[in-house]
């Protein structure tokens, strides 16, 4: 009997540890914070207790078909600036470094498909409403797979978001995965 429960609570608490996030997620060392909810479209999935001071933490959004947006915020140069007009050339404003990231995520995700290429680019203003933040934003488009991403530097940190879905399902993913980006609470620069 005391096996049982002891089995019971296990349980429970590996549960608890995998399912979605019921509270907003603060990366401290930025200031960021990610909504648990976004419009009953998307939840935050599971993410470590100790990921609120970690330097380096990757997660999810789940859609309700089970597709993720995957977010990742990891330190940037001291140097990186996104961009910080939506005005002109998709480069301009935007600090070497920074580019440099975006062209290297561009080019790992380029490799894996030899029928991907650059389908757009674009500056990206995300949460405007808010202030916002300024970023880059591409489409990767594949005979079977699309890829959207999009790149932004906060406080020292970049903020990568992509997702990856079939090509024939372009008007269904493409067009809402920004959802996370505007509705991330983005800090003032520091």
């Amino acid at each position: 009997m005391k096996f049982t429960s002891l089995a019971l609570c296990l349980v429970c608490w590996v549960g608890l540890k995998t399912s979605a996030q019921t509270k907003d997620f603060v990366h401290a060392p930025s200031g960021i914070t990610f909504p648990a909810n976004i419009e009953g479209r998307f939840r935050l999935g599971p993410i470590d207790d100790s990921a609120t001071t970690s330097n380096n933490v990757s997660f999810y959004y789940l859609y309700p078909d089970g597709r993720r947006v995957i977010v990742k915020v990891y330190p940037a140069p001291k140097d990186a600036r996104g961009p910080n007009l939506q005005d002109g050339d998709s480069r301009s404003e935007a600090s070497p470094a920074f580019m440099k990231e975006f062209e290297n995520i561009k080019d790992r995700i380029l490799a894996t498909d030899d029928s991907m290429a650059v389908n757009s680019q674009m500056r990206f203003r995300a949460a405007p409403q808010r202030g916002g933040v300024y970023g880059m934003k591409v489409t990767l488009a594949g005979v079977k797979l699309i890829t959207d991403l999009s790149l932004y530097a906060r406080n020292g940190y970049f903020v990568c978001m992509s997702i990856t879905y079939p090509s024939n399902q372009w008007m269904s993913y493409g067009l809402t995965y920004t959802d996370v980006a505007h509705f991330t609470k983005w800090p003032k620069e520091q």
